[in-house]
């Protein structure tokens, strides 16, 4: 859940579920009723939900309302090039002009691209105690960590953090490296995979074959080469980080 800001009434938070659904396009998803649409095409930011100076997401040139949902009244989806959403007409053009090659890539690596940032927002789970916690990577998460990754870093003392609904609680260093490095390279993971994955299907001249590639799908060798060294290096730069603290560790203790 996101804490939100619209830029005519900045005292007002709202809690909502944010998604950025396309280059164009956010959707925000209310835990209660929407505001005025006065109040909602002014702009919005997200806020860091435990210092709300801090601006984390700014989407104050989404003053467009491009989509409702007569089915979830608490949904409005929002852009910033004034264009509506328009499934009838999409339809009719798609039947009337056949997409060309250059356009069926596109709508593929979009559909990739939209699945690569659902997979990582939507986090890592981790067993905290013999407790299985899941922790979502959103924007406003990726920072959240980060910072506490941080200053458990630089302090070595334990810090609050919450794993989704749950209430703040005191994790202790150990548990602190383990969230951020097991997101962190959750994220690595997909961000490398859609980029190889792009351009595997950039390099292709069949529709069906386009057509029918999947999210998950296997790379081919080339591309799954560059994933493999990328995440081997990635996981040896890590590992070094977390050598060079225990190091570090070691010598403030003689």
């Amino acid at each position: 859940m996101s804490k939100i800001i619209f830029n005519k009434n900045p005292k007002t938070i709202y809690d909502c579920h944010f998604s950025q659904i396309g280059e164009h396009q956010i959707k925000l998803i209310f835990k209660t009723k929407i505001p005025k649409s006065s109040i909602y095409l002014s702009g919005c930011k997200i806020i860091n939900e435990w210092n709300h100076a801090l601006i984390q997401t700014d989407r104050s040139n989404y003053t467009y309302l491009y989509r409702t949902y007569e089915e979830a009244p608490n949904t409005i989806e929002l852009c910033d090039n004034n264009i509506p959403y328009e499934q009838a007409d999409m339809d009719i053009t798609m039947k009337e002009h056949p997409l060309t090659l250059d356009e069926i890539k596109k709508r593929k690596i979009a559909q990739m691209s939209l699945t690569c940032n659902e997979e990582i927002t939507r986090g890592v789970s981790i067993h905290i105690n013999d407790t299985l916690e899941h922790f979502s990577y959103r924007d406003e998460d990726q920072t959240n960590i980060k910072e506490i990754f941080d200053l458990a870093i630089q302090t070595n003392i334990p810090m609050y953090y919450h794993s989704n609904n749950q209430g703040c609680k005191l994790y202790n260093v150990e548990q602190i490296l383990l969230l951020y490095t097991t997101a962190a390279m959750n994220k690595l993971h997909h961000t490398t995979y859609f980029n190889q994955m792009k351009m595997y299907i950039e390099s292709l001249h069949d529709p069906e074959i386009i057509n029918s590639i999947s999210y998950g799908d296997q790379l081919p060798d080339q591309y799954s080469s560059t994933y493999s060294h990328a995440m081997t290096q990635a996981r040896e730069s890590m590992e070094t980080l977390l050598e060079n603290r225990k190091i570090h560790l070691t010598i403030g203790e003689r």
